[in-house]
This record gives structure tokens, C-alpha cells and sequence, in this order.
């Protein structure tokens, strides 16, 4: 499964265009969903695929280390034309990682969401800058204490940051849009709701 999902991460990473228009008008799709993928990797045990982009070959990998250092069990690496161009350690976490692709439909820009129930970060491959970028990491909006974090689209087609605990309400959310003259997501604060937006996400 896990290679399965290296080889989306990479095709989806590297369809980013650029364009001189400013906000458009995003929908935006869940196009690839891995759940709590990470729960069955056994320590020292790593995935890695080696993809053939318009930008050069690219290995994407992901390692669950055998040390005792909860804060740094898994390190993520991606490598264009042999040259590292990402690398982030992931804390052992309950319950593992999900990873979400996401795709905006108006442009065909797709991005990705690793997402545990203590923090979410949307990154995506950007061509100008040739690196992964982190556009959203959910320590940086408000939120209740004690929620847990959700990165999806609704399938209105809406990119949503939501914060809610299990079976309550949800306390925050906020919504993304992709402005392309900055080559970054700006968002709306939404505010909470009486119902966990989490069910309703793809």
C-alpha cells in the first residue's frame, strides 16, 4: 500500500503549473487516501519508489527508525535528480499517519496531506523554488485545546482545516484558496460549527 501511495505522492507532486492569474475559482478534490498507513511498519523498515518526472528522477522514502527517540521515528526524504530536496522526522504518534492527495480541479495543481491526530501539514512540489513546500501546518491556526486536527475537501469542493474532538462539535475551521500570484494559499477564518465537518470531508 505504502508504495502505491509513494508512487501518487510523486505524479501528484510534480503537476504544479504556474500562471500569472491571481485567486481562482478553487474546487478542489481528494484524488488518493492512505489511512493510518504507518501503524504496520516495523522498525528499520523503509518504502521508497523511484519515479521518472518531467523535472528529473525522483525517490521518495519514508523510514521507521529503531530509536527510542518518540520525537523522530519517522523520517521522510524525497530526492530530485539524486539532490535531497526534502527531509522532515514525524514523532511516533497513536493510531499512525494518513496521507491525502489532493488536486485543484481548476488548474490541475494537487498537493498532499500527511495528518495525524495531533498535527496536519499540507505540502506540495514547487518547480520555482524546486523544493517541497509546507503551506499549511495546523500548530499555526487557533484552536480549542485537546482537538484534533482534519486536512480534506467537502464534497462541495471546498479545502478545509477543521479542529474537533471525537463525536463533538467542531471548534474551528478554515477555509484555503490558492492564490496564484502569491504561489501560496491564502484562507477565510470560518469559525466553529454544531456538527464535526470531519464526516462530510472525502
Amino acid at each position: 500500500m505504502l508504495k502505491k501511495f509513494f508512487v501518487a505522492l510523486v505524479l501528484c507532486a510534480v503537476f504544479t503549473l504556474g500562471t500569472n492569474v491571481g485567486f481562482a475559482y478553487d474546487t478542489f478534490q481528494t484524488v488518493y487516501k492512505a489511512v493510518n498507513f504507518t501503524e504496520d511498519m516495523k522498525n528499520n523498515e523503509a518504502e521508497f519508489e523511484n519515479i521518472s518526472t518531467p523535472y528529473g528522477d525522483m525517490k521518495v522514502q519514508m523510514r521507521k527508525l529503531a530509536t527510542s527517540d518518540r520525537d523522530k521515528k519517522f523520517h521522510a526524504t524525497i530526492y530530485l535528480k539524486k539532490k535531497q530536496i526534502f527531509e522532515y522526522y514525524y514523532p511516533q504518534v497513536n493510531w499512525g499517519y494518513t496521507f491525502k492527495i489532493i488536486k485543484n480541479t481548476a488548474d490541475s495543481r494537487q498537493f498532499f496531506v500527511i495528518q495525524s491526530i495531533d498535527r496536519a501539514w499540507l505540502i506540495g512540489y514547487s518547480p520555482v523554488e524546486a523544493k517541497i513546500e509546507i503551506y499549511v501546518d495546523s500548530i499555526n491556526y487557533k484552536h480549542s485545546p485537546g482537538t484534533r486536527p482534519y486536512i480534506g475537501t467537502t464534497n462541495d469542493g471546498d479545502l478545509i482545516l477543521s479542529f474537533e474532538g471525537y463525536g463533538y462539535p467542531t471548534s474551528q475551521r478554515y477555509r484555503f484558496t490558492w492564490d496564484n500570484y502569491r504561489a501560496w494559499f491564502a484562507y477565510s477564518d470560518l469559525g466553529g460549527a454544531d456538527y464535526a465537518v470531519s464526516q462530510y470531508m472525502q
